[in-house]
């Protein structure tokens, strides 16, 4: 059963396959049929029975008592030509009353009481056949005839399907039957299909909908509820609990917002409910992430307080915040006039028009605040103007905010703030003249940078040396001071500034020449200081890789020699992306074309070798892997003849990462086709990490272009069984097997194969198969010879095909032998049979202590986990091994 939430979708939807078979009958019955021939022979033209159909009402209304009208339900009146001549004849009385009341004129154009808003109304053109079926249908089932009256039914709905009083009908009919799930579709249907439905028949319907389990239709209604009614706080709460029905936790925050925003002017929530529940729900928001419904919910906590005559500065601060992130500099003005007490004058008269627009275009020669007012929120109204570059308006508020509050550090974040934000807009003088005014460090450091900006070096050198004088260890003054050193060609003394350089307390790194930083990692590795090599060198790297998001730096790859795949490239960004390195990529200023004729491509790949030995020596493989992303699409490193060895890093960095995307297309589009081990390795590693369709469709062309190649059908085998498919992966086993007879991985993987079909349980021939698996698992034994593997494979393929005591005896051998690879570790404990990977008795002994606890020798069981599996031996210990195998 489908949903039926949208009326304009094909509302046949809503029923089940037996209805709708029968729906689809052309056969229609033989009353309907009589009917309809029956008003075929009134000769009426359709531009008039459209007329008719429009003022049914009217008719009914001017009728006179006298008058006998002919019953929408009674066939026999349509049978006298005289009767409905005489209908029409008052109908077009009717129609001529009505045009000749329209035409009189109005006595006033304004109206002297007040009305209330009229519901629409949507006039139905409902022809007199449907009418009259509609009414038969009724009398049917009236009478008893329910199943005659559904036929009728259906018939309207295939003739006017988007007609509701046929649906209506047929809720009524299945509803007497007690067939509730057709009656509720119906009755769904005719309500999607009446605009005229109200909110208690879709309250209704949506408590029908929650008992029979169509929470999705409950929903839809409750959502046409509240759009009816929105003040209804039941419907929000009705909905929330679907929702939650449902798990739509997005859902229930949006129902939330809408409650919010429906229930400002109810009468059912209190005005201290109000403003609780909807900081609730903007407190959700900021721990869902969600900056628009937290704006919401601040808008209307504010106009909530205004109803009231109250104000909050810090809600209008966090509100004003949360406008400056969404760059809704005009909404910030008008948020600020409409929600607080400041007033803006022109000429002595009130600036009030602060519609969208149009704030562009206002004039203030004059602020007036009270003495409370917040002066973060006057710099906030400072930031908007002059992002909206109203500078004359920027410079009144400025002054007001000086008048009222000094400069000083009581009021420095004000001041900062509207610091900052004249020098994003590049007036620096107006930003020199209140960083000059504040004594603090950061502000200094702001001055300085102001100074460089209007070209006044010397001063700012001066502030940087009497920064560095009061703290010595400021990291972020040595590094602007060195920067500037830099660029007036002052490099040792730069290079001095720089020895007892701290990056660890820096988060504006960009600001660093690449020619300084270079130098600067020659220095820190002559001193082998590796983690600030690191971190300078990362740097560097980063402010080369800026060019490598940009298309013309792919278009300059693709049109020289160095072939590279835009599959490639859109794989290794992929990578990078939401990467530290690559915030930090965005950060960092790009190289100049000076910096990178001084810096040649082997030296970059001098720090960029030494980085990566930097992340392999700590395991830093994730690092590793984003700078050899970056790498691999840098022009200056490929033009430099590393590509191979760019290559080998990302595909290491890969394979540790166990980034299977990424190893796919370094091995696809970077490693050439050869016929080596290594290269039959890696694409059998691959296989045994995913079992994506792409690989697979590989390896069939690549077996359909060398349909002789060993490793390939070798691999394809191994593809097969690890998917299930047993067949191909012993021909494939049987291809290999011709020209390799003596090696046993071949046997043991086709034994493997005709283990597994052997224990299919619909196998027709499944001991002919599990027989062979043993006479191919024997032939194996004779190859391999007497060892751990081979008892151990033994054990395993008898305990699969349940002979226990088989299993039992090769597990026994198993725990009795030796690994062939010995550690050094020779303590008799759990722990050095744990630390060596090749010693199988561990799993052997597992093995064999599932076999002894499924058998009732608890005690046995044990003892083979506490020596073999357990490096500390307690009674915890015990409890635990006793749980875990009975779970097994």
């Amino acid at each position: 059963m489908q949903n039926t939430e949208c009326p304009n979708e094909d509302t046949m939807d809503a029923f089940d396959g037996e209805d709708y078979l029968e729906f689809l009958s052309t056969e229609t019955s033989d009353m309907v049929a009589d009917l309809i021939n029956e008003y075929s022979r009134v000769n009426v033209s359709n531009n008039s029975a459209e007329r008719m159909s429009d003022i049914d009402e009217d008719v009914n209304d001017t009728s006179s008592e006298d008058d006998v009208t002919p019953d929408d339900d009674s066939d026999e009146d349509y049978m006298s030509g005289t009767a409905y001549q005489s209908k029409r004849r008052k109908k077009k009385k009717t129609v001529r009353r009505r045009k000749l009341k329209n035409t009189r004129g109005k006595m006033t154009s304004k109206s002297t009481t007040v009305q209330q808003p009229k519901a629409k109304y949507h006039r139905r053109h409902l022809p007199e056949q449907v009418q009259s079926i509609l009414g038969h249908a009724s009398l049917c089932f009236a009478n008893g005839e329910v199943n005659k009256a559904i036929t009728l039914c259906k018939d309207v709905i295939r003739e006017r399907p988007k007609l509701h009083d046929a649906y209506e009908l047929l809720s009524v009919f299945y509803g007497d039957l007690g067939n509730r799930t057709k009656c509720f579709h119906h009755a769904m249907a005719a309500a999607m299909l009446n605009r005229a439905t109200d909110v208690s028949r879709w309250k209704e319907l949506a408590e029908t909908a929650t008992e029979l389990g169509f929470y999705s239709q409950a929903v839809l209604c409750l959502k046409n509820a509240i759009n009816l009614e929105p003040m209804n706080w039941a419907l929000y709460d009705a909905k929330n609990k679907v929702h939650a029905l449902l798990q739509e936790p997005r859902k229930v925050l949006e129902t939330e917002l809408a409650a919010v925003k429906g229930m400002l002017n109810s009468e059912e929530m209190t005005y201290d409910h109000y403003l609780q529940y909807t900081e609730s729900i903007y407190k959700k928001c900021k721990v869902e992430n969600d900056q628009k419904g937290a704006q919401l919910c601040l808008k209307y906590y504010l106009l909530k307080l205004k109803s009231a005559g109250k104000i909050c500065y810090e809600k209008l601060n966090n509100y004003i915040v949360m406008l400056i992130a969404a760059k809704e500099f005009e909404n910030i003005i008008n948020a600020v006039h409409e929600f607080s007490p400041l007033k803006m004058f022109l000429r002595k008269c009130e600036v009030k028009n602060f519609e969208i627009g149009k704030v562009k275009s206002i004039t203030v020669d004059r602020v007036d605040i009270p003495d409370d007012f917040s002066p973060e929120i006057l710099a906030r109204v400072i930031l908007a103007w002059l992002n909206l570059k109203h500078y004359n308006n920027a410079l009144v508020f400025l002054q007001c905010l000086e008048d009222h509050y000094p400069m000083s550090m009581k009021y420095r974040d004000a001041y900062l703030l509207v610091m900052d934000t004249y020098f994003f807009v590049h007036h620096y003088s107006q930003a020199v003249k209140i960083a000059e005014r504040l004594d603090d460090v950061e502000v200094q450091l702001k001055y300085a940078d102001f100074l460089i900006a209007i070209n006044e070096t010397n001063q700012a050198l001066e502030i940087y040396e009497r920064t560095m004088e009061k703290q010595p260890t400021q990291p972020l003054a040595r590094l602007k001071l060195a920067t500037l050193l830099q660029k007036l060609g002052r490099v040792e003394e730069a290079m001095e500034v720089l020895e007892l350089f701290d990056k660890r307390g820096v988060d504006e790194l960009g600001a660093l020449d690449a020619e300084l930083l270079y130098e600067q990692c020659q220095i820190l590795g002559i001193k082998q200081l590796w983690s600030q090599y690191f971190i300078s060198g990362k740097h560097l790297m980063a402010m080369y890789f800026k060019e490598i998001q940009s298309q013309k730096c792919f278009a300059q790859i693709r049109n020289s020699y160095i072939s590279r795949s835009a599959n490639f490239r859109t794989c290794v960004l992929n990578t990078v992306a939401n990467s530290p390195l690559k915030k930090l990529v965005n950060r960092v200023p790009e190289v100049g074309k000076f910096a990178k004729k001084l810096i040649t491509g082997k030296q970059l790949w001098g720090v960029f070798d030494k980085l990566c030995d930097i992340c392999i020596e700590n395991e830093q493989y994730e690092e590793l892997l984003h700078l050899t992303a970056f790498a691999s699409q840098s022009m200056v490193l490929l033009k430099a003849g590393y590509l191979k060895k760019i290559d080998s890093r990302l595909l290491l960095a890969a394979v540790q990462c166990r980034n299977v995307n990424v190893i796919w297309n370094v091995f696809r589009y970077c490693v050439a086709v050869v016929d080596e081990n290594y290269y039959w390795n890696l694409l059998g590693m691959i296989f045994t990490m995913t079992q994506d369709v792409c690989s697979n469709r590989y390896i069939l062309r690549q077996i359909a272009s060398s349909p002789d190649c060993v490793p390939l059908a070798w691999i394809n085998g191994n593809n097969s069984l690890v998917a299930g498919s047993h067949q191909h992966a012993l021909v494939e086993y049987f291809y290999v097997q011709l020209s390799h007879p003596d090696i046993p991985l071949i046997n043991l993987l086709e034994g493997l194969s005709l283990l597994h079909m052997g224990s299919r349980r619909l196998m027709l021939r499944g001991q002919d198969c599990s027989i062979q698996a043993l006479a191919v698992l024997s032939r194996y034994k004779c190859l391999r010879g007497d060892c751990q593997e081979v008892y151990y494979n033994f054990g395993r393929a008898m305990q699969q095909l349940g002979i226990i005591h088989l299993a039992i005896c090769y597990y026994r051998k198993v725990l009795q032998m030796e690994p062939e690879v010995k550690m050094t570790n020779n303590t008799n404990e759990g722990e050095q049979f744990l630390s060596n990977p090749f010693d199988l008795r561990p799993l052997a002994a597992f093995n064999l202590s599932v076999i002894y606890f499924q058998s009732g020798n608890e005690i046995a069981a044990l003892s083979l986990y506490n020596k073999y599996l357990i490096f500390n031996r307690t009674a915890r210990n015990e409890e635990h091994v006793v749980v875990t195998l009975s779970l097994i």
